[in-house]
């Protein structure tokens, strides 16, 4: 029978697995350990997105900006926060406010503070009443019986 030839690299891949075999097995043993990384590889999907339009900041501080403004897009995300309604928020929340040695009202400005949810909870109620006064639902007709009689 013909022996199947190997290239060396396939060699050590193949004798890489064979002693790796136990780690490699271990999502068998483990449900909450996922049997691929894709999970992963979609939670940093938008930071090499960005980091690629980062290459066209005309200077340090248009990419700083784009920095932190991804970054509150990300932690809201992370957060079950709708980012445009976080946006908002904070543009409205935050020039009010006096810089102090505490400033207390920072915690507020968290995506996950019951101020923002309440917050949010009301933009959202808003939107809908707007919409629906917008566009009022149509009634559907009734069907009319026709005159059978002849």
């Amino acid at each position: 029978a013909d022996v199947p030839s190997y290239s060396d690299k396939m060699k050590d891949a193949i004798q890489y697995s064979l002693n790796q075999e136990e780690k490699l097995r271990r999502f068998l043993e483990d449900p909450m350990i996922p049997a691929d990384n894709g999970f992963a590889e979609r939670c940093i999907k938008p930071f090499t997105t960005a980091r690629r339009n980062w290459l066209f900041s005309c200077s340090i501080e248009g990419a700083e900006a784009a920095a932190i403004l991804f970054t509150l897009i990300e932690t809201a995300k992370a957060n079950q926060a709708h980012p445009y309604y976080y946006l908002k928020y904070l543009l409205e929340t935050l020039p009010g406010q006096k810089v102090s040695k505490t400033n207390s009202f920072l915690d507020d400005c968290m995506p996950w503070s019951d101020a923002y949810r309440t917050y949010e909870s009301d933009e959202k109620k808003a939107a809908l009443r707007f919409f629906e006064d917008q566009c009022p639902p149509e009634r559907p007709r009734t069907p009319r019986r026709k005159n059978r009689s002849a």
